[in-house]
């Protein structure tokens, strides 16, 4: 899988290198598409659907999902007790923040104190276009995904003969800079204590 497609590398180098050009092109933009996912801490990228189960204590608090890249407003639930999330659980959607992008709910316990127990279940990565490349992927993300790709040509033999490559400091310089904003490093949000794909 890929978050960028072959054209958009081939037109930010500005050559087509026919078929041996293309299979390195392909190979560098699917490589970038694994190191991206690591780097921003989101897993995998592929679209799933997923529960995770949250214990809040304060009077406030941020959760990590698990999963990075939700595709629509989750659906959060609250109970007393852990066992009353699949049974009585009362609806708190409304009164959740959510960062869509980088995964994390926002969430207010209510006066009293009690801790709550929060299921959050949502819809997170990407559906395929053509089975290879990914759709409606954020641009900063492709962009992302193609200067990672430039950066592991930029000494392949086919590139570096006809001097198609830029040098790869400057790429690797701007490819940091929009990784690091939008990485999922957040080390004051609580993790799930349970989790899972339906």
């Amino acid at each position: 899988m890929r978050l960028a497609s072959l054209q958009s590398v081939q037109e930010a180098i500005g050559v087509d290198n026919g078929r041996d050009g293309e299979n390195a092109i392909l190979a560098a933009l699917e490589a970038a598409t694994l190191d991206l996912a690591a780097r921003l801490r989101c897993g995998t990228l592929d679209l799933a659907a997923r529960e995770d189960d949250f214990r809040l204590c304060e009077s406030s608090a941020a959760f990590a999902l698990s999963r990075g890249f939700v595709r629509a407003a989750p659906t959060v639930w609250a109970a007393q007790d852990r066992r009353a999330l699949g049974v009585s659980a009362r609806e708190i959607s409304d009164e959740v923040d959510v960062d869509r992008e980088r995964g994390v709910v926002s969430a207010i316990c209510p006066p009293g104190g009690q801790p709550l127990w929060l299921r959050v279940a949502y819809q997170a990565g990407f559906t395929t276009e053509d089975g290879e490349t990914y759709r409606d992927v954020p641009a900063w993300l492709s962009l992302a995904a193609q200067l990672a790709a430039r950066i592991a040509l930029n000494a392949h033999p086919a590139f570096v003969t006809n001097l198609s490559t830029t040098d790869a400091s400057a790429l690797q310089t701007q490819l940091d800079r929009i990784v690091e904003s939008r990485m999922r490093y957040l080390p004051w949000a609580r993790i799930p204590r349970a989790s899972r794909t339906l």
